[in-house]
């Protein structure tokens, strides 16, 4: 999706949203700034590491994101 496209789905996204999903927004974005200052631990990087070592190991292991997400909407109602 070109960056203009997209700008104008999230600004209809946006116009159309009522107060709640507004606020979710705002929360999400006031989230998502901190990226810059965020730091992983070592306990958390030796966890990626391992999950990492896996993936490359059988990287066909996984789930199909589609047939996750249908198994999570059965289950939680999502």
């Amino acid at each position: 999706m070109e960056s203009l496209d997209l700008r104008n789905k999230l600004l209809n996204i946006i116009t159309n949203a009522d107060e709640n999903y507004l606020k979710r927004i705002g929360d999400f974005v006031e989230r998502s700034n901190f990226e810059d200052n965020y730091v992983v631990s070592d306990a958390h990087k030796v966890i990626l590491d391992q999950r990492l070592a896996i993936h490359l190991k059988n990287p066909t292991s996984g789930k199909d994101w589609s047939d996750l997400r249908s198994e999570l909407s059965a289950k939680y109602g999502l």
